[in-house]
């Protein structure tokens, strides 16, 4: 095993660590959360809306516990979900189960991801920014290789301009909107946030 699939390994280790504790209620672990809305986040929505592209193929990236791609698939999308920790793919799949809908929840790594398809709209809101610095050229490679001609992806991320330049710099997407935003965490407090909206040439 070389070292960057023993840092990945371990890297799916602490998340599913993390999961585990949150699940059983570990109030410490509240604020590696992001706070999961009862629907899609409002931004998030409104860009997958303004993209029109009802009932494509969506990948939503660091599902969690599923909420928002189960949101998305009862209203017309068919969607996929990925994880790197087992434990909240399992819950994210009884969740879809209990209501109803659809949803291909994957257990996978999006630093060496091993879908196969590619995807209408990928979605993020949360895992970009705790990918460590030196991956996020993997992380936008592997994204591209997962957002179909002429897709799209949405990425709702912590204000770091760092991190914002790279999409723009590294993956040649047509960046449409780029505006502020904000997202609270599970433990109340209020991070400031970008919605970036960008498209991959045809």
């Amino acid at each position: 095993m070389d070292e960057k699939s023993l840092v990945r390994g371990v890297m799916a280790l602490k998340w599913e660590a993390k999961y585990r504790k949150r699940f059983s209620g570990e109030e410490s672990e509240s604020r590696a959360f992001l706070a999961v809305p009862e629907r899609l986040d409002e931004d998030i929505y409104e860009a997958v809306l303004q993209i029109n592209l009802p009932g494509c193929t969506v990948l939503d990236i660091g599902t969690g516990t599923g909420d928002h791609a189960i949101f998305l698939a009862q209203t017309g999308y068919q969607v996929t979900g990925i994880d790197i920790a087992a434990s909240a793919i399992a819950f994210a799949q009884k969740n879809a189960a209990s209501h109803k809908v659809n949803v291909s929840f994957i257990v996978d790594n999006i630093l060496s991801s091993s879908l196969k398809g590619q995807y209408d709209i990928v979605i993020d809101r949360g895992c970009y920014e705790l990918i460590a610095i030196e991956n996020l050229e993997i992380y936008l490679a592997s994204v591209m290789r997962l957002i179909k001609p002429g897709g799209w992806f949405v990425l709702k991320t912590a204000r770091r301009k760092r991190r914002i330049e790279a999409v723009k710099l590294t993956t040649g997407l047509n960046v449409v909107k780029l505006d502020d935003a904000a997202y609270t965490t599970l433990d109340g407090r209020v991070v400031k946030a970008r919605i970036l909206v960008a498209q991959k040439s045809h």
